[in-house]
């Protein structure tokens, strides 16, 4: 089978990124040939289908003159017709391709007659500013699709121009077809199917596949003598920065890792300098391979989210490495992480239920070790290639009406 991936990126910048290379890998491996298609960008890693990648715009602060290319991006479908009159393509998987590659892209993909799965990262569909979570509460408001809400509310960094701008794309991606011509969306959690749907999303064309992780990348790193407590991802205030800062101050015998970059990063540090927390270590943004292993090296890894995140690979991935998680019940996280059992779950903001879920691993390494272990087995059983790759085919054969094997 010829499939076609799509996605912004063509460089590892976030969870949804990892995803798309693990993905492609995935499928390479089964035998299929894949050709990716993303935005042109000197973060890019190489590719022999680079020259059909269409000019990208600076997403977090695009120009005036560029705002046109931000809700309809021609170059990015007259180089896709390009390609698709080049090479035969029998489906097109999507990842997050908003603002970048644009729903230009939908109708040139369906004027070839090519199927369109699309794995939803997050609620763009029927929340402008992609989260659902305002106030520090989950935030329903622009159900059945009524994005005016964003602009009242000031959704996108309390700022009316920003906000307008973020109601204005999701309404011109909707007319252009972003729900209606994709023929089958993977949700990645359970929470996240149920919120999309109940916000106005076809229930019947979403199908829920839990995220899959290469636990056999995780084996040489795997690690006995653990230590600290690893925060790791986006440093930005939704992923629990500030929660991470009070735990620190409160438990300044215990120590923690922060991996990552973020917008939140020099507030981070500032607060660190500020209340002079020499129990957190900053290493930065990491590669994949030293990022595998400061999470196999964790007694255990920590994900705060406030918002409610649709899946949370870093709870996955943290298994693979045989490493408990400690997750605010929250969110997909909710769904992957067994109380008691591969780690402990924690209301939102409980610093004392958290503060207590660090004391129990800090005090037995046994407690942890054992969490690991049985961590490990889960994400072998249920998160693994080959269970994704069996599910992802009949999502295929499903949208290709059985063509194919």
């Amino acid at each position: 089978m010829n499939i076609l991936t799509v996605s912004q990126n063509y460089f590892v910048r976030g969870g949804s990124d990892r995803y798309f290379f693990g993905l492609n890998k995935l499928l390479r491996e089964k035998g299929h040939q894949v050709i990716p298609f993303a935005g042109a960008s000197e973060k890019n890693l190489p590719s022999e289908w680079a020259g059909f990648f269409p000019k990208a715009i600076d997403v977090k602060q695009p120009k005036t003159l560029e705002l046109p290319s931000y809700f309809y991006n021609r170059n990015a479908r007259k180089q896709l017709q390009r390609l698709l009159e080049l090479n035969k393509i029998d489906i097109a998987h999507l990842n997050i391709y908003y603002g970048v590659l644009t729903s230009s892209i939908l109708k040139e993909l369906k004027s070839h007659n090519i199927p369109i799965v699309q794995t939803l990262h997050e609620y763009k569909l029927a929340c402008p500013v992609y989260t659902c979570y305002r106030d520090q509460t989950l935030c329903t408001q622009c159900s059945d699709f009524r994005y005016y809400h964003a602009i009242k509310n000031r959704c996108n960094s309390n700022s009316i121009v920003k906000s307008t701008v973020s109601a204005l794309e999701s309404y011109i991606s909707r007319a252009l077809g972003s729900e209606q011509l994709i023929d089958q969306f993977i949700t990645v959690s359970e929470f996240q199917r149920s919120i999309l749907s109940g916000m106005g999303v076809p229930q019947d064309k979403m199908r829920t596949i839990h995220n899959f992780v290469d636990s056999e990348a995780f084996v040489d790193q795997s690690c006995k003598n653990k230590e600290g407590f690893l925060f790791a991802g986006r440093i930005e205030l939704s992923k629990g920065v500030e929660d991470l800062i009070r735990l620190a101050s409160s438990h300044q015998n215990t120590n923690f890792v922060v991996a990552g970059d973020g917008s939140a990063m020099p507030w981070l540090k500032e607060q660190i300098a500020q209340r002079k927390l020499s129990n957190i270590k900053i290493m930065g943004f990491l590669s994949q391979a030293e990022l595998k292993k400061a999470i196999s090296e964790a007694k255990a890894c920590l994900v705060l989210s406030i918002w409610p995140e649709p899946f949370g690979l870093a709870v996955t991935e943290s298994y693979a490495a045989g490493t408990p998680v400690v997750a605010y019940a929250n969110g997909g996280p909710a769904e992957l992480v067994q109380h008691g059992k591969t780690g402990f779950l924690v209301q939102p903001g409980n610093l004392g239920e958290l503060g207590d879920a660090i004391a129990m691993l800090e005090d037995d390494s046994d407690l942890a070790i054992e969490m690991g272990s049985e961590a490990q087995k889960i994400v072998r059983n249920n998160f693994s290639t080959d269970s994704y790759y069996d599910q992802l085919m009949q999502v295929y054969k499903r949208s290709l009406g059985g063509q194919h094997a």
